[in-house]
């Protein structure tokens, strides 16, 4: 992450309406950050929901 930006992840839409968040905890990402970000998901209802790998299931927002 550069040093004058900071990131953040949101669950996409597609996914929420499932009842999934991507993030629990903090979803932001400090500037200067060097590293591998963890994804924390958690499925607030028990609804079928079939995802793929390679299916987007958060954006990364760089501010």
């Amino acid at each position: 992450m550069p040093n004058n930006k900071f990131g953040l992840v949101q669950t996409k839409g597609s996914i929420a309406r499932g009842f999934i968040s991507v993030h629990m905890s903090d979803g932001q990402v400090d500037p200067g950050y060097k590293g591998k970000v963890t994804l924390e998901a958690r499925k607030h209802e028990f609804v079928l929901l079939q995802t793929c790998t390679g299916n987007a299931n958060c954006v990364f927002i760089y501010h």
